[in-house]
């Protein structure tokens, strides 16, 4: 699946007539992501991407949005869930050789490239126009880690706990996760470019664990600049 979408990607770049606008740019983007089905607290996430558009017509134009952002979820932890926190608090013993924090945050990196029509139009004669994009794509996962707060039962000391996954170990994750893209947003002329404003969302089609359903899910509110080539 991912050598067709590559090839009508490179198809839809470079066989367009050579006289169409080319617009480059980058963008950074805060998130919060969260798990469906479930409905598992939002945790906050970064996200770094280049845009590259080619003008099909007056309105619309195709591209991608190559990147790194960071999606995820966090949730109760272990059996007794919320309550954990108020049992090992109350009842310090060996039972509980370490402490934990009822929410754990699962927090992933992956590697985008979605393929994406956009459209954009003037709001008025000033410098201000908006835009919308909708389209799909796959997304890579390179990294991840859970994190979590420790407590020794003792001293009560309260330290951070980061633990890595480890793919070489473990079959059950899905490091692939195809899903829609859509957004909106407002752009300012300025130079040679525009600085655009936009909000997006993103739901995934994937499972990340085989044995389960949780399927990525995010929207993220974003800042960059795109200047147009010709």
């Amino acid at each position: 699946m991912k050598t067709p979408f590559i090839l009508s990607l490179a198809f839809l770049m470079f066989y367009l007539p050579a006289n169409s606008q080319i617009s480059f740019g980058i963008k950074g983007s805060y998130t919060r992501a969260w798990f469906s089905p479930d409905k598992e607290a939002k945790m906050g996430g970064l996200g770094t991407t280049v845009t590259l558009y080619k003008r099909l017509n007056k309105y619309l134009e195709i591209g991608t949005e190559p990147g790194l952002v960071q999606r995820g979820a966090s949730q109760s932890y272990g059996a007794f869930g919320e309550t954990t926190m108020y049992l090992c608090c109350f009842s310090p013993s060996p039972i509980f050789p370490q402490i934990l924090d009822p929410l754990t945050s699962l927090r992933t990196s992956y590697i985008q490239a979605p393929l994406l029509i956009r459209t954009r139009f003037s709001l008025g004669n000033g410098p201000l126009s908006a835009f919308a994009k909708l389209g799909g794509g796959p997304s890579f996962l390179a990294a991840g880690h859970y994190e979590t707060n420790s407590m020794d039962d003792f001293s009560f000391e309260i330290t951070p706990v980061i633990r890595p996954f480890d793919f070489s170990q473990n079959d059950n994750i899905n490091r692939w996760d195809w899903g829609l893209y859509g957004g909106v947003g407002l752009a300012l002329r300025l130079g040679a470019g525009h600085i655009n404003f936009e909000t997006e969302l993103y739901r995934g089609l994937s499972k990340l664990l085989e044995n389960d359903d949780d399927k990525n899910r995010s929207r993220s509110f974003s800042l960059g600049y795109m200047i147009h080539l010709n």
